[in-house]
């Protein structure tokens, strides 16, 4: 081979390689690609009616796609070549290591939160765990029942858009009904879900003790006391003062 053979041959083995670690990493912490991204908007033109409304119906759903299609697909291959054991096992394998990094990962927060870690033989905990490890995505909160009513269904698949125009109308049904204790608590969750950098857990517990805890408490009375009872009943509490005991509003 001469030189400038041996050059291309050494550059397509670099770009290979490189293209093969890339390929990986995007496995190893799943990211959408260009493939899931074509998927979820058909192939539509951005700028046109179909393709803005279907942008708008596909947010925020790009990454539990992204985990089926490449962590639940790669075992439904296994099964379509015929190996159900690899597959049934590699299933096994998913669901059981996003149930512990969850756990560890909700064990963190919670104490960072003055709260208790929640107990890991309890069944609550660990469909708490896969929700929190996010094995199967958004398709968890439908499995196992984060996902009551059939309008908070509709809403999570419809997309935030929907999501937020239901809460809306929950606090103006409850206006109606004269449950203005309720609609003011609606209301408030719904602005405080919306203030940019909250829904990092480290602020948010800062905020909740700063102010929104009382504020809770103000709107709805007995909101805290309710919040410790849900709690207790999934085998989990605060770990030092409880906040219904700190806080009985403004």
């Amino acid at each position: 081979m001469s030189k400038r053979q041996v050059a291309i041959a050494r550059d397509n083995l670099k770009t290979r390689v490189l293209g093969m670690f890339l390929d990986r990493s995007t496995y190893a912490v799943i990211e959408p690609d260009a493939r899931t991204r074509g998927y979820l908007k058909f192939g539509l033109q951005a700028g046109t009616g179909p393709g803005e409304a279907i942008r708008f119906f596909s947010q925020f759903k790009a990454f539990p796609y992204a985990i089926v299609n490449r962590a639940l697909g790669r075992e439904l291959a296994f099964l379509e070549a015929g190996q159900k054991g690899r597959a049934f096992l590699g299933v096994v394998n998913l669901v059981i290591g996003s149930a512990i990094f969850g756990y560890i990962s909700m064990s963190a927060k919670d104490l960072l939160k003055g709260k208790k870690p929640r107990d890991p033989m309890n069944t609550k905990t660990f469909f708490a765990a896969m929700l929190q490890g996010g094995g199967l995505g958004i398709y968890t909160d439908f499995l196992f029942g984060k996902i009551q009513q059939s309008t908070s269904a509709l809403a999570t698949i419809a997309g935030p858009g929907l999501t937020e125009a239901t809460k809306v109308a929950a606090i103006f049904n409850y206006l109606i009904k004269g449950e203005f204790s309720r609609a003011g608590k609606q209301g408030y969750l719904s602005i405080k879900e919306n203030i940019p950098f909250l829904n990092l857990f480290y602020l948010k517990t800062a905020f909740d003790y700063a102010i929104g805890y009382q504020i809770m408490e103000t709107l709805s009375p007995g909101s805290l006391k309710r919040m410790e009872k849900r709690m207790k009943e999934s085998g989990h509490e605060f770990l030092l003062t409880k906040p219904s005991s700190l806080f009985k509003g403004f």
